[in-house]
């Protein structure tokens, strides 16, 4: 099945231009970012649900400064995010 995104000429731009960057292209770019949101199997807490969009939304805002993150940065987030989420169900 394929979907379509909508997104104005600007945020295409930058897009583009993060996946100039990370040599390679902006449905790469997208899926990447998309894919990085976790699977539930539960629902979330209001909390958990907060900060997993706010985490994903640091992540998207550093391509609409012209920073994208590299591999190395995106994988610490992840790592942070995991250990997050595994703090609150031990908790």
């Amino acid at each position: 099945m394929t979907h379509t995104i909508s997104l104005d000429d600007e945020q295409y731009a930058r897009l583009e231009a993060a996946a100039r960057t990370a040599n390679t292209t902006p449905d790469t770019v997208l899926a990447g970012l998309l894919n990085w949101l976790p699977a539930t199997k539960t629902p979330l807490s209001p909390e958990q649900y907060t900060r997993r969009w706010d985490a994903f939304w640091n992540v998207v805002g550093s391509i609409q400064h012209g920073q994208p993150l590299t591999s190395d940065e995106m994988d610490e987030l992840i790592g942070e995010e995991i250990a997050d989420d595994h703090a609150d169900t031990t908790a």
